[in-house]
Order: C-alpha cells, then sequence, then structure tokens
C-alpha cells in the first residue's frame, strides 16, 4: 500500500519493508495519448485537473514541470527522464496512468534540459541533477493534501540510477520504480565499444577543459555517441513527439564522470 492507496504496476517497483502488499491497477499497455492542458501559474492545489504547469523552485533556476493533481490523494510519484531526455519524451503517458490510478504525479525537466533554463543547453550533471529530484521532492512534500511520507520516485535508466540514489539517502521516500536503471558507470561505459571510446574520451577532455564540445546522444555501432546499441536507432527516436525539437547532442564532460558514477553504493 503507498499511503491507504493501492499501488501500480506492469514495470518493477521496490518499496520498503512493511508497508503492506502491491497490487497493480495500471493497464498493461501505457496509452500514449496526451491529456488536456489546463495552464495555471500560481500556487497549485489539488482541483479536477488533468495538468497543472508549475515550477520547482532551486538555487538557480526553476524546474519547468507538470503537475496531474488528483483530488484527496496523499500519495504523489515524481518522475523525471533518463540520459539527455526530457519529459515530453512520453513521460506523460505515465502520469496520466497514475493520475488515473489514483495517484497524484509531479514530472519535471532538469536544469539546463527542456524547458527549464540553465547553461550551457543539454548539461547532464549528475549532482546537480539529484539536487533538482531533491527540489523536487521538498516541493511534492509541501503540496496541499499531499502526506510528506507518501512520496515515490520513478526513473528510467540514467534517472533509475537517481532514484535508487536518493531513496539510499532518504529513508522517508516510500517506494521506487526504476527502469531498467543506470547501476554502475564503468560497464556502461564500455558498452559503446573500443571504436567509439576514443573519440567520446577525448571529446570529454576538450569540453572539460575548454568547453563547447559536445557528443551525439544517439547513433549506430561504432558511431561516437553516448548510446549506440544496435536497437538504439530503431527505439529511441518513436519516443519523440512529432515536431518536438530534442537536442540530439550534449555536452561532453559527462563521459569522464561517467565511469566514477556507482548509484546506490
Amino acid at each position: 500500500m503507498l499511503c491507504g492507496s493501492t499501488l501500480l504496476s506492469p514495470i518493477l517497483i521496490s518499496t520498503r519493508l512493511g508497508l503492506g502488499s502491491l497490487k497493480p491497477r495500471l493497464d498493461n499497455d501505457i496509452k500514449n495519448e496526451h491529456p488536456t492542458i489546463q495552464e495555471k501559474t500560481q500556487t497549485p492545489t489539488m482541483a479536477h485537473l488533468n495538468r497543472i504547469n508549475v515550477q520547482i523552485p532551486t538555487t538557480q533556476s526553476p524546474l519547468i514541470s507538470w503537475l496531474y493533481p488528483v483530488p484527496n490523494s496523499q500519495s504523489i510519484i515524481i518522475l523525471a527522464h533518463g540520459l539527455g531526455a526530457t519529459k515530453e519524451l512520453k513521460l506523460s503517458s505515465y502520469a496520466s496512468s497514475f493520475q488515473k490510478a489514483g495517484y497524484t504525479s509531479l514530472v519535471f525537466d532538469y536544469r539546463c534540459n527542456g524547458e527549464t533554463a540553465g547553461h550551457p543547453r543539454g548539461l547532464v550533471d549528475w549532482d546537480m541533477q539529484q539536487e533538482d529530484w531533491r527540489s523536487a521532492i521538498a516541493y511534492a512534500r509541501e503540496l496541499e493534501g499531499i502526506d510528506p511520507d507518501c512520496v515515490a520516485l520513478f526513473g528510467t535508466s540514467f534517472s533509475g540510477g537517481h532514484v535508487i540514489q536518493l531513496a539510499a539517502e532518504d529513508a522517508r521516500i516510500r517506494a521506487v520504480i526504476s527502469q531498467c536503471p543506470f547501476t554502475d558507470g564503468v560497464r556502461s561505459s564500455m558498452t559503446v565499444g573500443l571504436r567509439a571510446l576514443p573519440g567520446l574520451v577525448w571529446a570529454g577532455i576538450w569540453d572539460t577543459m575548454f568547453g563547447n564540445t559536445v557528443v551525439k546522444l544517439v547513433g549506430a555501432p561504432g558511431d561516437v555517441a553516448l548510446m549506440n546499441a544496435p536497437d538504439v536507432l530503431g527505439t529511441f527516436p518513436p519516443l519523440i513527439p512529432d515536431g518536438y525539437a530534442l537536442q540530439y547532442e550534449i555536452p561532453a564532460r559527462l563521459v569522464l564522470r561517467l565511469p566514477f558514477l556507482r548509484p546506490g553504493r
């Protein structure tokens, strides 16, 4: 149970001991339609709205976010995307499904990514993104009607590692949904192959020293890209909505930090 409601899932869930059984309630097929958007800029309340545009305060730029409120729900699920992706890449499908199941949801873009301001654009900085998650958690705990001890986290790939790390540090996190999580930076770095690795390392060194050096997010096997597995070009682009201008290149400095990351350990 997640604070009085049956929870989720056709997907992997990790919960803290003593919370009771978890019963699946979502459809097996996550629908792709986008909910009706109703914009508000004031402090959100738990009204009968499908989605509210909100801003989460940080020490710098506020995180541009979507809130999917559920009246009388004490529980909230916070979602953010994986490496180089933004909330537009199908997170609305999950959030709206959680909403239909009775859970308030909060979806945000990291600083320097998506609709959230910050430079360099597309920057993936582990520590800064951890701070953004903590800001989102703090914001969620202060929402009207939400029990501060009824917060769950949802992450995929790189953000799957984020939520593992956060739950390991914050005993008040009630549940974690971590899909194919990033857990070992060395092994993840080696998946690009020996042909691509020298180019990635060189780009990472150049960007760290001088800036203004980017690497591709996705590519074919052997390409100098952060994700170049055989199936990437067939599975990543379909996540992008028609007409949405995703930034396909990100600052290369991540390459040098990645091997030192081991979330949750």
